[in-house]
């Protein structure tokens, strides 16, 4: 991703240019949108390659985030005891 002016930037999803043969409305035009592997998220596909990179950024951040609730509430539930830390806290 250009965003990080020249660090690549390892991420769940990425933004990435569609082929021209994928998005046929426009074929002179260049369109990008969110990937994860070989998929994209047809509701990302934007002209923009800033939008894509920050949708990507986002969508990467939300998905930790949601990964980092999950395993704090089973862990809670497992027992785990995190001595009067919150979540909030271990994030932090």
């Amino acid at each position: 991703m250009s965003t990080t002016k020249g660090k690549g930037i390892n991420m769940k999803y990425n933004a990435k240019q569609l082929e021209d043969w994928l998005h046929s409305d426009d074929p002179d035009g260049e369109y990008y949108a969110v990937f994860t592997g070989r998929k994209y998220f047809t509701d990302t596909v934007t002209t923009n390659k800033k939008d894509a990179e920050r949708s990507a950024i986002t969508m990467s951040m939300q998905y930790h985030y949601n990964e980092a609730t999950r395993i704090y509430m089973e862990a809670e539930e497992a027992g785990v005891d995190f001595q009067g830390a919150n979540f909030g806290d271990i994030l932090c």
